[in-house]
């Protein structure tokens, strides 16, 4: 940072020690460092900075040849030394394997780094076998796209809802995205909303409009039943 090099990417390997019931445990991580900007600078585009999602999509691709999608989770927790609600602990199955988020704006000044930093670490071992892509046909009939909104409490995460979702919604969901969080009025303070595109499309046959209302259905009154969650008009 001192020799102005303002954007980085940075990753180290190597083995970490700690002490856990009194015995000595050695662990091979990888840590990560990001700061500055999300591209270089271009004519075409607008200087954006970098922030927690880039990082984690970062780890998500070194996940992806390791570990499959649905086994890896999020969960938010205040960390020492970092930003706080901008903090998370990175789960493999029901096992911590690691850690993410943004560095402490106060441990940024006082190195006299004036940009966000975030940094992530994860146990090697724990992702150390590979996973063999899988063959699966693709269907020759259309697919088709549910949006739902709804509103819950802050403090439940949307990972939760994603993970539920995919339970709930059956075999013919294909993809869930995520794409938007709002908090605000008219939605009360203690409460959020998200929004999900669900896109579902069977081997054999084209999906029926009635199908794809009792599935949303459905999945609408888990996350009733669970969450108190309610659909926003």
């Amino acid at each position: 940072y001192q020799r102005q090099h303002r954007h980085i990417k940075l990753f180290e390997l190597g083995n970490t020690y700690n002490t856990h019931k009194k015995q000595r445990v050695e662990e091979f991580n990888i840590g990560a460092i990001l700061s500055g900007l999300q591209k270089s600078e271009q004519w075409g585009t607008a200087s954006q900075s970098a922030d927690f999602y880039d990082i984690k999509s970062d780890l998500e691709n070194i996940m992806s040849l390791c570990a499959q999608a649905d086994q890896i989770s999020y969960i938010p927790k205040a960390l020492a030394g970092f930003h706080p609600g901008r903090s998370a602990v990175v789960h493999r199955r029901a096992r911590q394997i690691g850690f993410i988020g943004q560095l402490l704006p106060s441990i940024m000044t006082d190195c006299d780094i004036d940009q966000e930093v975030y940094f992530f670490q994860i146990n090697l071992n724990e992702i150390s076998e590979s996973v063999i892509p899988q063959y699966r046909t693709t269907s020759r009939y259309p697919s088709t796209r549910r949006d739902l909104s709804i509103i819950i409490d802050r403090e439940i995460t949307a990972q939760q809802i994603i993970d539920d979702i995919k339970v709930s919604a059956g075999r013919d969901l294909v993809d869930l995205k995520l794409f938007d969080v709002y908090t605000g009025k008219p939605i009360d303070s203690a409460q959020k909303s998200i929004s999900l595109g669900l896109t579902f499309q069977a081997l054999e046959r084209t999906l029926t409009e009635q199908e794809m209302d009792e599935t949303c259905e459905s999945v609408m009154e888990q996350l009733k039943h669970k969450y108190n969650a309610k659909l926003r008009r």
